[in-house]
């Protein structure tokens, strides 16, 4: 599967791609509108990840994101139900991720306001809920 890219993956054909991205549409041929009717976002290409860090690293790294493709077409719950070894993998992989070393913050959005709808009234908005009644 391919990402969904904003003015690429809905156009009806490459001409009519607005690209967010650096473009020469001048080079595309009859060849490459036939295999985008046909295959759409389908890559052309398979490299090995070696190659593939070689080409598109960047300053955020070698690897930008990681695909385990499930059998079968499995959810990753039927999965893990079935392979015994999954949900180990699965807790070690999570286990090296670092959100912080990546840069992001996370945050739990959602239980803070479920906590603070659930907190009673400080004094302070009391006190303003009386002064303005």
């Amino acid at each position: 599967m391919a990402p969904e890219v904003p003015g690429v993956s809905d156009a009806r054909d490459i001409r009519a791609w607005d690209p967010p991205f650096p473009m020469d549409m001048r080079r595309i041929r009859p060849a490459d509108e036939d295999y985008w009717q046909r295959h759409r976002a389908t890559p052309k290409a398979f490299v090995t990840l070696a190659r593939g860090q070689q080409l598109w690293r960047s300053r955020f790294g070698q690897l930008t994101s990681v695909r385990l493709a499930l059998p079968g077409g499995d959810t990753a719950t039927e999965a893990v139900a079935r392979e015994p070894g999954l949900a180990a993998f699965v807790e070690a992989f999570r286990g090296r991720l670092d959100a912080e070393a990546a840069g992001l913050a996370i945050t739990p959005v959602r239980a803070q306001g479920l906590a603070a709808s659930e907190e009673p009234p400080t004094s302070a908005s009391t006190s303003c809920t009386s002064a303005s009644s």
